[in-house]
């Protein structure tokens, strides 16, 4: 419709508007037309779009049945899946085998204890030998003689004495750090020798030995510190010095005091708190040696980052590539990678990091609580034979069979396997695959032939098309001609169950229609089990005469892009609208001209009309007033 304001029929009263209306809809039904075309021509279009869709889906079940695994598949059946599981290759040989599991293999895999750190430093013990009353109270003397004005005590008689202390109540369930300090006389030919020993509620410990040293000659007093790391429930702990000279000689070893302090070890419950550890320790799996390095500031978490890390090629720092570590309830968890007994891990410790995780002992040996898993290899019995692997699954003991060892059938425990203890692995063509398969391309195929004749039919979107009829034809013979160049008892599809009806019980077949066929799995079973070579051969072949080959050189000329020939149809039908789509804008262009003239002629015969009717005004006045004047 034209632009501008327009009036109908101010001077004619003809209702013109209705009438440019009417003749614009007599001009527009040739372009009318040509989009009833257009429409048409895009059902077309869309119809020959889905069949190319459903066509493509049919070529797409052919992949499989060109696959020899397709049809000369085998399977390995297991009795018992709770504890073995088996996959078959076609290099399988058909049989049953009677197996028995003594042991599943494992990843040795160890766990530290929960890190402690030390807390508050508590002086348990001060004695400066002042006050024979206050050591009275604190220490019992043996062969020694107090001398309170100095604050000293010394040997008595003889070659030997020693002060030892009460019992100190720790209450340390975690052990701690001890600290001894001394000041001793430095005089020849003496000896000291400071000991330690803890309860730990049940029993006391053996004296065990902070230091032994001997007097330098100088006389004078000196100071010496001595450490413990003690391990374990502490409730009380004792102190001895034992002093050792000779009275006779004048050689008198003289202790001037004595003072020790405990640090109880706290548990670290946070996995990113630093732990306090520097060092190296090193982790070795199969011959392999990988170096870590820890600095004070590291935590169980950045503790196991640094183990995680894989080292570069030449480097050995990070040991990610032999064994994985993890923080699980605040410890450090460490598991070979490499299964079986060769992937046994142990450490290097010579800086005592690993040894204050509780992971190893002073000599790097590994816990017997830190042990969470044995490195073990799989023992199992095939037959009677015994054999055992590295691993759970195994593929080098039945040719073409893969074993997945999930459980223990050694119900007893004795390490040996009586017969009531084994389990059935039968191994034998795998038919499901290659049924599914058909069943696939039949279902596709007939879903292919039902929609062909609904498009094609009576009513149908390209009904009559000789195209789609050919291709049904051609589709309907590929899918059940005799396979050139096959001898024997399998050379055609319905040979193998495949039929263009229902099988009735004589074999007998009914015809349907729509081209669609029918699927016999019973007899397609049987032709697997009898022969698979040649039902796969019906299928493809070296000759590329079998069903799938010749359908997917068929199909692959209807669907291929660019020169197949439904996109061509496609591509044909979308050039016609585009055409029609150019004619339509040209058509409204004219129909748009034509209604602006249609519009100014209607204006011109109002413009001619007003002024007529303006004339005839004039006149009937001037005759009007031409009366009065003659009757005066």
């Amino acid at each position: 419709m034209a632009s501008g304001i327009y009036f109908s029929g101010l001077a004619s009263g003809i209702d013109t508007e209705s009438i440019i209306t009417q003749l614009m809809n007599l001009e527009r039904v040739p372009l009318t037309k040509l989009q009833q075309r257009k429409n048409q021509y895009n059902v077309e279009k869309n119809a020959w779009h889905d069949i190319y869709t459903r066509l493509s889906n049919l070529q797409s079940k052919l992949a499989s049945l060109k696959l020899s695994s397709t049809f000369t598949g085998m399977k390995a059946t297991s009795s018992n899946t709770a504890v073995l599981t088996a996959t078959a290759s076609s290099s399988a040989v058909a049989g049953t085998y009677r197996l028995g599991i003594v042991q599943l293999a494992q990843a040795h895999k160890v766990a530290s204890q929960q890190p402690l750190v030390y807390g508050t430093e508590t002086q348990i013990l001060t004695d400066t030998f002042n006050d024979a009353t206050y050591t009275a109270g604190v220490a019992t003397l043996s062969n020694l003689t107090q001398d309170t004005t100095n604050g000293i005590i010394r040997l008595s008689s003889g070659t030997s004495g020693s002060i030892t202390s009460n019992a100190i109540s720790i209450n340390a369930a975690n052990g701690g750090r001890l600290t001894l300090t001394v000041n001793q006389q430095e005089r020849f030919n003496t000896n000291y020798v400071y000991q330690y020993r803890t309860f730990d509620g049940t029993t006391w410990s053996d004296w065990k030995t902070l230091g032994n040293l001997n007097g330098d000659g100088s006389g004078v007093y000196k100071s010496h510190t001595f450490t413990a790391e003690i391990n374990g429930s502490v409730q009380q702990l004792e102190l001895k010095a034992t002093l050792n000279g000779d009275v006779s000689n004048s050689v008198i070893p003289m202790l001037a005091d004595w003072t020790a302090t405990f640090q109880p070890a706290v548990p670290v419950t946070s996995d990113t708190a630093a732990l306090g550890l520097s060092g190296s320790f090193s982790i070795t799996v199969g011959g392999q040696t990988r170096n870590i390095t820890v600095s004070a500031s590291d935590s169980l978490q950045s503790i196991a980052a640094l183990i995680n890390t894989v080292p570069g090629s030449g480097q050995t720092s990070g040991a990610g590539d032999i064994v994985t570590a993890a923080v699980i309830d605040h410890r450090l968890v460490l598991t070979s990678k490499t299964s079986g007994a060769a992937g046994a891990m142990s450490f290097t410790d010579s800086n005592g990091v690993l040894n204050s995780l509780g992971l190893v002992d002073g000599s790097g040996k590994i816990l017997s609580g830190a042990v969470v898993q044995d490195a073990r290899d799989a023992v199992f019995t095939v037959d009677g034979l015994t054999i055992s692997r590295p691993t759970n699954t195994i593929t080098d003991v039945i040719t073409g069979v893969t074993l997945n060892l999930l459980g223990v059938t050694d119900a007893d425990g004795n390490k040996a396997i009586s017969d009531a203890e084994t389990i059935n692995l039968d191994v034998g063509h795998d038919t499901q695959k290659a049924i599914g398969a058909v069943k696939e391309l039949v279902d596709q195929y007939n879903s292919v032939m039902d929609f062909i004749s609904t498009k094609g039919g009576k009513d149908g979107d390209l009904q009559g098309d000789p195209t789609l009829a050919r291709i049904g034809s051609s589709l309907w013979r590929l899918m059940t001609d005799t396979v050139s160049g096959l001898t024997g008892n399998y050379r055609t599809p319905w040979s193998i169950g495949i039929s263009t009806g229902d099988v009735a019980g004589s074999g007998a077949l009914t015809f349907d229609r729509s081209g669609k066929i029918t699927l016999d799995t019973d007899k397609l079973t049987a032709a697997l089990q009898a022969d698979p070579q040649a039902v796969m051969a019906i299928f493809t072949n070296d000759g590329k005469t079998g069903l799938a080959d010749r359908l997917d050189t068929y199909l692959t000329s209807l669907v291929r892009s660019g020169d197949g020939l439904i996109p061509s149809r496609e591509k044909s039908l979308q050039d016609i609208m585009d055409d029609i789509d150019d004619q339509i804008s040209r058509m409204e262009d004219r129909l748009a001209m034509k209604e602006e003239q249609l519009r100014r002629q209607f204006t011109a015969m109002e413009q001619a009309l007003a002024a007529l009717q303006s004339q005839g005004n004039w006149l009937a006045g001037q005759i009007a007033g031409l009366g009065a004047y003659q009757k005066k």
